[in-house]
């Protein structure tokens, strides 16, 4: 398989979209129309380029709302990870505070301590 029809492959099966095929297809007919086909369809030629102009600016609107999607679920998740880092160092802070009390003797002491062995 030629270079070029394998990159025109893997564009069409993977980032292009329904609007950019749309638009490359209207692109083609504009551009490869034969003169038997004009003679037939004279507006035939215009309605391919409005089309095209429709289709590559339906795709240049998706990919920004695509975005803009995009941002805001990265805000989403870096507001997620800080407010998951507060709660962590709070919960290191009790834990902290809870283990500074308890001395040696007390732990040796604990029933529930289970390398307790009855020294």
């Amino acid at each position: 398989m030629p270079g070029w029809l394998d990159s025109l492959w893997h564009f069409i099966f993977s980032s292009a979209s329904l609007w950019t095929i749309g638009g490359c297809l209207a692109v083609a007919i504009a551009v490869l129309m034969p003169p038997v086909l004009t003679a037939l369809l004279p507006q035939l030629r215009t309605y391919a380029i409005a089309a095209a102009i429709v289709c590559f600016t339906i795709t240049s609107i998706a990919g920004k709302f695509y975005h803009d999607g995009l941002s805001v679920k990265q805000a989403q998740w870096d507001k997620a990870k800080a407010a998951s880092v507060t709660v962590s160092e709070k919960a290191r802070a009790n834990a902290e505070r809870d283990v500074s009390h308890d001395t040696p003797e007390q732990l040796r002491n604990d029933p529930d301590n289970r390398d307790n062995d009855g020294r």
